[in-house]
């Protein structure tokens, strides 16, 4: 099962809305999503996908019985231009880009004032479109693929913590002389004196 959402934004459009303000519309990491009457370095394109897990178990002479397993990490390819005309230097852009995809550190991703969580850039590519004639991309358009970073690995901190937890919950359940992970509590045996026996008749002696 998966959701796909999109969002189309042409930089023409936003540019020229933003004759006299500027416009931010959101970021990743230190990169800022903006249009200005000076700069403008934004998104095309916008897509979210989002996909649910499920296990589907045989069943003989039957339809299979689906398990629902939780969800997958959700992914984001943006499309973006640089165009040296609008006040930015595209190999530089793609290059800020590239350089966060090699260094794996996960970056919160805004739009406007939402925050949609952190993510990892998994993919960059650039394709050039137009060239100078030193060789320098004039307008650059990019393709970042990002996965959403979810990190459950909890520290030894917090594994310590939870551990006592249990502890304390399980000693507080049927006294002091219950033991930890026990499923009953112990029982309490009390032991009387052995019997006196006549060597001779074998009798109990009273």
């Amino acid at each position: 099962m998966a959701r796909s959402d999109s969002l189309s934004v042409t930089a023409a459009q936003l540019a020229g809305d933003a004759l006299s303000q500027l416009i931010r519309l959101g970021s990743l990491g230190d990169i800022v999503f903006q249009v200005s009457p000076s700069q403008v370095r934004t998104f095309e394109s916008f897509e979210r996908q989002s996909e649910a897990i499920f296990a589907d178990h045989e069943v003989a002479g039957g339809k299979p019985i689906s398990e629902f397993m939780g969800e997958s990490l959700d992914t984001l390819d943006l499309t973006m231009v640089f165009n040296a005309g609008l006040g930015v230097v595209p190999h530089q852009e793609i290059e800020r880009l590239r350089k966060m995809k090699a260094e794996g550190v996960p970056h919160t991703l805004m739009m406007g004032s939402r925050s949609f969580g952190q993510y990892t850039l998994r993919s960059v590519s650039d394709e050039w479109v137009h060239i100078s004639a030193t060789g320098q991309p004039l307008v650059l358009i990019g393709e970042v693929n990002l996965v959403e970073y979810i990190e459950i690995l909890p520290t030894q901190a917090q594994q310590k913590t939870r551990q006592d937890e249990i502890r304390r919950n399980e000693t507080g359940k049927g006294g002091p002389e219950r033991l930890p992970g026990a499923s009953e509590p112990t029982q309490k045996r009390t032991l009387t004196p052995a019997p006196k026996i006549d060597s001779v008749t074998r009798m109990v002696i009273s």
